[in-house]
């Protein structure tokens, strides 16, 4: 009677016992990473799960775990009745409520029963030779506790972390000790990527090898999570965007949401980790466990609806299946459904599938995923439906094991993946008994989806099916020396251009911010941006980069080695090798009201800088800011040197112009932000003088330290240094 996984508390209707409870306390208490438990009446090693017929994930690590106790135990190793002395629970007889499925499906223990003496009740005496027989096989079970992977999760500063460990591919997670932050993963030898996971905290995936015998360790340090507010817009594959689209998000507790009338949606405050994402509309469906984190000054996110590879919602009847006995569709609340006994209750000693009418090709398929909706009345732990699919129609593998009673609809998810590149065939088979029946289950909008790697999803970079700003960003370090593989290649180029570029990464930025723009890789006619300019000039060893209001997406390849640029990368989206002079940034906003300063390395005073501004190439003059006084200079705009320059607390800034004309005086900070606007006005021709006294635009004195002053004039920028010393 102790709770089972399925979710079932009492399986046979009394309370739970007082030395249940005890033990289950024990176990929680005590973490362990394996257990068995010694019985009389039969001779073999009887392993989980035997509630359902339905295998652990860990049924290889499971397999081995009992021959190497049997194996130790020759009577039992040589049984006439089970091979190689071991058996699976329910393949040998199915009991509800036993400790080793509890043990299995609650704590980390993989438990196994010993099943020691065929003799019930042996004679003393004979309790020598019982223990001769299973001395050496206890001892190489204990041993075997010290295989697998094992570790410690801390946060950065060291302190133990209660965290939860998963193997990708096995939905088994374990918790480490929260006191002491260790974990133990019994796993067989070979390659595995582990996840380790904690509330508040990044989730952290390692890729590790297990050795052939013993243990292999992985410390996880994990960071603390940030918490987001997601701008999302779903669309179909040709880049539409889907109004009133469905979208479920596995938060705690759930998220459900709906696109509005431009296919956009919001998540307030959700801190970064992994989420099973799905949604459903008119152009498809999506369903994802998403790595949602930080990149860049917005959370951004495109949820792209693919077209099903199979759907049948029966509403046209059963053409597409092949069914065995009594298996049809029936009316259900204005819905047609499939059922297998439409005429009452099923009967006894039933086998009866219904399997698709031809295969599903899935070459080409990833991330296949099967799901539907369905409930059922079954004999408990006797009678059951299988859902089963197989490669050649032939071999037979179960994905689930459906029994007991679900009275409400429910949605059921199984991945296909191992069934990718090649044939799926699909059934479901009910089996029942020789006593007993039930009203046997109902199904509804079966369907079968999967992302088909011979057609692109553009702005899909890091081909996770959805797109964010770590799409963005991975194209922004190619542009600076990074790499892509080609099929990220292919993703990227979202305006069919030759190659991958900055404006790529600005393509993606606007279509995660603007729901009404495609790609020009789908739409042809998608607005570019326009061509435009952009001024830079030397002071002092720092390159002066002042943007254009049109500018959105730039790319410099200096020829020098970038000391900082630390002012650029916020708020901006931006990449930069250093060592090399290249550097990349894209923004969804003007960055005219910004002077972006470059520290560089031993530079000339003047170069060519080759640039790639809003997607057009180009080659700047670098020139000296002082190079703007010459006589032609003059005669048109002129900026003085503050006086005095260091100054404390007010300085003096003059300029000249020659006619008559709108002027803008600005002074920025080393980060390139403005500090305040001096002037905006039409001002005459002839000298003119403005006094700083320090105090930025919302009347607070500023800091000590490095400020440029720009003039703009008759569509010219001039900008000069000065230092505040308090």
């Amino acid at each position: 009677n102790f709770p089972m996984p399925n979710g079932i508390t009492n399986p046979d209707g009394n309370p739970t016992a007082v030395e249940n409870i005890a033990m289950m306390d024990f176990s929680q208490d005590h973490n362990f990473a394996i257990g068995i438990n010694f019985h009389g009446g039969a001779l073999v090693i009887n392993y989980p799960c035997h509630y359902t017929y339905t295998l652990t994930p860990d049924n290889q690590t499971i397999l081995d775990m009992s021959l190497t106790y049997s194996s130790q135990n020759q009577p039992m190793y040589n049984s006439s009745e089970f091979e190689d002395g071991i058996t699976n629970g329910a393949a040998w007889y199915v009991i509800t409520g036993s400790m080793q499925d509890w043990n299995y499906g609650f704590t980390n223990n993989i438990e196994l029963t010993a099943e020691i003496s065929n003799i019930k009740w042996p004679h003393a005496s004979t309790l020598d030779g019982y223990w001769e027989d299973n001395r050496q096989a206890i001892l190489d079970f204990i041993a075997y506790a010290q295989n697998g992977i094992k570790g410690l999760v801390t946060d950065d500063m060291g302190t133990a972390l209660l965290a939860f460990i998963s193997i990708i591919g096995n939905n088994k997670v374990i918790q480490n000790d929260s006191q002491l932050g260790d974990y133990h993963r019994i796993m067989l030898p070979g390659t595995y990527t582990i996840k380790a996971s904690s509330p508040g905290y990044i989730p952290q995936t390692a890729e590790v090898t297990v050795p052939a015998s013993g243990y292999t360790e992985h410390n996880f340090e994990l960071q603390t999570a940030a918490y987001m507010n997601i701008s999302g817009i779903i669309r179909d594959s040709a880049g539409f965007p889907i109004p009133n689209a469905s979208i479920k998000i596995d938060t705690e507790p759930q998220t459900l949401l709906q696109s509005d009338a431009n296919g956009e949606f919001s998540l307030i405050n959700i801190p970064e980790g992994d989420y099973k994402v799905s949604a459903w509309g008119s152009g498809g469906v999506f369903q994802k466990t998403l790595a949602l984190r930080k990149h860049g000054p917005e959370d951004l996110l495109v949820l792209i609806l693919q077209n099903p590879i199979f759907a049948d919602y029966f509403e046209n009847g059963i053409s597409n299946w092949n069914p065995s006995g009594t298996w049809s569709i029936i009316p259900d609340n204005g819905n047609n459904v499939l059922t297998d006994s439409p005429s009452g209750n099923y009967g006894a000693n039933q086998n009866r599938p219904i399997s698709l009418a031809s295969p599903l090709s899935l070459q080409s398929i990833s991330d296949c995923q099967l799901s539907f909706r369905a409930k059922w009345d079954l004999e408990f732990g006797w009678d059951y439906v299988y859902v089963e699919a197989s490669s050649n129609g032939s071999d037979w593998d179960q994905l689930d094991a459906i029994t007991g009673e679900q009275e409400e609809w429910t949605n059921l998810n199984y991945s296909l993946e191992s069934y990718s590149n090649s044939d799926l065939y699909l059934r479901f088979r009910l089996r029942s008994d020789w006593s007993g029946s039930g009203d046997g289950i109902y199904i509804d909008d079966i369907i079968i989806t999967g992302i088909n790697s011979s057609h692109a999803i553009y702005g899909d970079v890091d081909m996770d099916t959805a797109i964010s700003s770590a799409d963005l960003q991975l194209i922004l370090d190619y542009s600076v020396g990074g790499s892509l593989d080609a099929a990220q290649l292919i993703n990227a180029d979202t305006d069919l251009t030759d190659g991958v570029s900055t404006l790529d990464a600005y393509n993606i930025l606007r279509y995660m911010k603007q729901s009404s723009y495609m790609f020009p890789a789908q739409d042809p006619t998608s607005p570019l941006l326009p061509e435009t300019e952009i001024s830079a000039y030397m002071e002092e060893g720092a390159l002066l980069i002042s943007p254009s209001d049109e500018l959105r997406s730039l790319h410099l390849d200096i020829p020098y080695v970038i000391q900082n640029a630390d002012s650029i990368e916020s708020p901006h989206y931006f990449a930069m090798d250093a060592a090399n002079g290249l550097m990349s940034l894209v923004s969804y906003y003007s960055m005219a009201d910004q002077l972006m300063p470059i520290s560089l390395q031993d530079p000339d005073s003047s170069f060519e800088l080759p640039a790639e501004i809003n997607g057009y190439t180009s080659v700047l003059d670098v020139q000296p800011s002082d190079i703007e006084d010459d006589i032609s200079s003059v005669a048109l705009l002129t900026l003085s040197q503050n006086y005095p320059n260091p100054f404390n607390p007010s300085t003096l800034i003059s300029f000249t112009l020659a006619k008559a004309e709108p002027v803008k005086l600005e002074i920025f900070n080393m980060k390139g932000q403005l500090v305040t606007q001096m002037l905006n006005a039409n001002l005459p021709a002839g000298s003119h003088s403005v006094v700083w006294n320090g105090i930025d635009s919302h009347g607070k004195a500023v800091s000590s330290g490095i400020y440029f002053y720009r003039l703009s004039a008759n569509g010219s920028r001039l900008s000069r240094k000065m230092v505040l010393s308090k």
